[in-house]
């Protein structure tokens, strides 16, 4: 490996770190869940923010978001069913 590759991997690692220690809704998710699950909760946690980052890559390579900004009606419909979701999963 030649040095200029080198030290854009470094750089690459660097900043992937960094973007690694924002502590995102994921990211928080998990720490809660390990922290009352321990490894288990921990380990099923990362598993489902792993599908759930999966469902949503694959809905923007299908184009669904072009398909809610040109559908207005359909976006707020997204929206109150993302807030009833909410609302009921809060509850429990």
């Amino acid at each position: 490996m030649n040095h200029a590759r080198s030290g854009r991997l470094r750089r690459v690692r660097r900043h992937g770190d960094r973007f690694l220690a924002i502590p995102g809704p994921g990211n928080l998710a998990l720490i809660t869940s390990t922290g009352k699950g321990g490894p288990r909760g921990g380990f099923a946690a990362t598993l489902g923010v792993i599908a759930g980052d999966q469902v949503l890559m694959w809905l923007a390579v299908a184009g669904v978001a072009a398909l809610l900004q040109a559908a207005p009606v359909v976006f707020g419909a997204v929206q109150w069913a993302g807030a009833a979701y909410l609302a009921t999963s809060a509850g429990g």
